[in-house]
């Protein structure tokens, strides 16, 4: 993967370094030490505001974070940053532009491109995604972050694994029914076929929480999975579902961003990690969440935060 040249965040890192390990080491904080105080500090925050909500922030952000590949992270992560690290946004090298990214390549040889194959199916391969009614607009469009995640994803399946592939509009009534080896890019919001198979997910459940916001939720550990741009604008983030379930006879692949841009960050964690995800789940039945961070129409980064839970 090749990346233009970007500004590493020194002062970031060093006020990260100045302060002391709270596992008693004598070393400096580590990465994924700031994260779990940044998460405290927004559980707090998140208690006493009544919302029970993930946090988000990983040792990738903050990496990300150091890098200089996100130089302005969401109000929420700022907030933290800045409690967690005793200063402002100023001092901790933090401002709104930001440098884009190339997008990642992947699935370099052979046997990669078998686990692919196996992975989606021998095909021929079906992507759908919902139609949407605008007001003002005579017929129904596709949102562009759906259009965006199906034409990565038809890249990686035509291009790089020579699967056959059509694409397919779900009606605006989200009333369909698929056929063959399938791939929806598509939530339970729009449409009621989606809805139904994540409602066989032992694991996680999608559907909106008290104050009208769709979230992902672990069934076992109770944590909503929210998106932050439903917190702010600051910076484009998501999270997505990602998962194969059984619909009746049928078995469905789908991937559903709380809002449609974390559709686009789970493709693209698919186009970096499909190897490694198939070694997990094979041909299996599972589920998990992907979130992500984006600068337009690029992908900073992409990540599990829930890791893929087997279903058989």
């Amino acid at each position: 993967m090749t990346r233009p040249a970007v500004s590493p965040n020194h002062q970031l890192r060093a006020a990260r370094q100045a302060l002391p390990s709270p596992s008693g080491s004598g070393r400096p904080m580590s990465r994924q030490e700031l994260a779990d105080a940044c998460n405290l500090e927004l559980a707090r925050m998140y208690e006493a505001q009544g919302r029970r909500r993930w946090a988000g922030i990983t040792e990738k952000t903050i990496g990300a974070l150091e890098r200089g590949e996100v130089r302005w992270p969401n109000s929420d992560y700022r907030s933290a940053l800045c409690a967690v690290l005793k200063s402002d946004v100023h001092n901790l090298g933090l401002y709104i532009d930001r440098p884009a990214l190339a997008p990642d390549e992947t699935l370099p040889n052979a046997a990669d491109v078998v686990a692919g194959r196996a992975f989606f199916g021998n095909g021929p391969l079906t992507v759908a995604v919902p139609l949407r009614d605008l007001p003002g607009r005579p017929l129904p469009v596709i949102a562009s972050e759906d259009a965006r995640a199906r034409d990565a994803l038809r890249e990686l399946l035509e291009r790089r694994l020579s699967l056959a592939v059509r694409s397919f509009s779900i009606p605006v009534s989200g009333i369909w029914e698929p056929t063959g080896d399938v791939v929806a890019i598509c939530g339970p919001k729009s449409s009621p076929v989606t809805a139904e198979a994540l409602r066989s997910d032992p694991f996680l459940s999608f559907s909106p929480d008290g104050a009208g916001r769709w979230v992902i939720s672990d069934r076992r550990s109770g944590l909503q999975y929210g998106s932050p741009m439903d917190n702010t604008d600051a910076l484009w983030s998501d999270v997505a579902y990602l998962g194969r379930l059984q619909l009746g006879q049928q078995r469905l692949l789908i991937i559903a961003g709380v809002h449609a841009l974390g559709s686009v960050g789970a493709v693209d964690f698919l186009l970096r990690e499909l190897p490694r995800l198939f070694e997990i789940v094979g041909q299996r039945r599972f589920s998990m969440v992907i979130g992500s961070a984006h600068d337009g129409d690029k992908v900073l980064f992409s990540e599990a935060v829930i890791p893929p839970c087997l279903h058989e």
